[in-house]
């Protein structure tokens, strides 16, 4: 047990990551989820994951206490959360990624960066990603699994949104991929990115072992680079190359476009002073409505007054008193209905 917070009398089993929090039933209480929620720099990203949607979760727990007779009332109703804070998101350019790829010890893990820079997949989706969902000839990812690491075991499921999708990879990225996959088994449920034993591959190993030395290698810009930090690049990667919020949203798997425009509303800052230059080009003016322009006459013209047209080009009829079609249609009913158009007062019939 480790207590959070000096005086709050609130403590969690188990270590500060990916794991559930256990509150015992003596510690319910409004006061108690106020300190869990103030003391949050004491435990770290335990309590930053309690502050977003895990509270409203402990909530929805703790209402069904109150309904099963075990508490009097829910603690965690009225609870404010402090206001959440964006985070510094990192992405790096092309040139970057291969500087990262280059740093790395193998070929399996140079192209398990590629894979992430390019195809946007969230950590637990390439440890779980399968040789079967591997479409080298279309240059396709299923993502249909994630793997969580959850009080030092692994544990497989669906994806964060609980759907799969279809990851495109650019052509080099599926070529170095082909190549790796020479080397791997060749069964559809081994591990595409297995680890150096065999099975999947952990999380903090990898960094020990692999990530934080390559990253030191690289020096410089990469320093503090996270593998997480590669997913973010795919979109800013694709959005330099003119892809839309929707192409983002299927290729990094979030669950709407909302979702991803409201993450990533900073790579479309401009677009609209863009658009307003293309809007003042020479080919868009082209298409403006003109201004003063009268409309021909035959465009105005009815098989009623068709044929009673003066010499400067207006619509007349036989009777210089009249010059408005609707006039016209008021001074001899039934013309329009049956075809008859009137000619210096003689009736005839269009063929």
């Amino acid at each position: 047990m480790a207590a959070i917070g000096e005086g709050s009398g609130l403590s969690v089993d188990g270590p500060p990551h990916n794991t559930p929090v256990c509150i015992r039933n003596d510690q319910i209480g409004a006061g108690r989820v106020d300190a869990l929620i103030d003391h949050r720099p004491v435990i770290g990203d335990l309590v930053d994951d309690l502050t977003g949607g895990h509270v409203h979760h402990l909530a929805a727990i703790l209402g069904q206490a109150v309904d099963d007779g075990l508490i009097g009332r829910n603690p965690a109703r009225r609870t404010e959360l402090p206001r959440a804070t964006e985070p510094e998101r990192r992405y790096l350019t092309a040139k970057q990624v291969t500087r990262l790829t280059e740093a790395m010890p193998t070929r399996q893990h140079a192209t398990m960066v590629y894979v992430l820079a390019y195809g946007g997949l969230r950590w637990g989706e390439l440890v779980a990603l399968r040789r079967g969902r591997v479409d080298s000839l279309r240059r396709t990812l299923q993502i249909a699994q994630s793997a969580t690491e959850v009080a030092g075991y692994l544990e497989f499921g669906t994806t964060r949104t609980h759907q799969s999708r279809i990851v495109h990879l650019p052509a080099f990225v599926s070529e170095l991929l082909g190549r790796h996959l020479e080397d791997i088994e060749d069964k559809p449920e081994a591990f595409v990115f297995p680890a150096p034993r065999g099975g999947p591959l952990r999380y903090p190993n990898m960094r020990k072992a692999v990530w934080d030395r390559a990253r030191d290698q690289a020096e410089g810009d990469l320093a503090d680079i996270t593998p997480h930090d590669l997913r973010h690049t795919c979109a800013s990667l694709m959005r330099a190359t003119g892809a839309d919020v929707k192409a983002i949203q299927q290729q990094l798997g979030y669950r709407n476009a909302t979702i991803t425009l409201n993450t990533y509303t900073h790579l479309f800052e401009g677009d609209l002073a863009a658009v307003m230059d293309r809007l003042d080009t020479k080919t868009a003016s082209k298409t403006r409505p003109g201004r003063g322009r009268r409309p021909s006459s035959a465009s105005t013209k009815s098989p009623l007054t068709r044929g009673f047209v003066g010499s400067g080009g207006e619509t007349r009829t036989h009777n210089l008193r009249i010059n408005s079609p609707l006039l016209c249609r008021l001074s001899y009913p039934g013309s329009e209905r049956d075809g008859t158009t009137v000619q210096l007062g003689i009736e005839r019939r269009e063929q």
